[in-house]
């Protein structure tokens, strides 16, 4: 009697683990132990290897599966690169203008405020006495 476990809970089908449950109930009764509890033993290891061990093929597939999500997740690191570039680019110009933009409000504030303490000593000149 051969029983094969299926890879239902890995998600890949077609995974599949062949037991042969009739030698190992035959094995554990020649060694001593009763028929039925040897049976029940191999049903134990049947639900254990059903639910817990990965094939040669789950494991192939979940290489490919990884390796799959490892390329995808190298472009969206690429595309984020590229943004970033991009992002900083934009910044720099924005900078820059705003750089611009301060320098011409300083000379311009520093020409209105030397035209102002022009006028106002001039005007301290006609004031004081002697002046024209």
């Amino acid at each position: 009697m051969s029983t094969t476990a299926t890879g239902a809970e890995s998600g890949y089908k077609g995974a599949s683990l062949l037991f042969d449950s009739y030698a190992y109930v035959r094995r554990l009764r020649d060694a001593g132990m009763d028929e039925q509890q040897a049976a029940i033993q191999a049903e134990a290891f049947m639900t254990l290897a059903e639910d817990r061990l990965a094939t040669k093929q789950d494991i192939t597939e979940l290489k490919r599966d990884i390796e799959t999500t490892k390329a995808e997740l190298k472009r969206d690191i690429a595309a984020m690169d590229a943004k970033v570039e991009t992002t900083k680019a934009e910044l720099r110009r924005e900078i820059e203008v705003a750089k611009s933009e301060t320098i011409k409000w300083m000379i311009g504030l520093a020409l209105a405020q030397l035209a102002m303490m022009g006028g106002i000593l001039m005007t301290l000149v006609r004031l004081l006495p002697g002046g024209h």
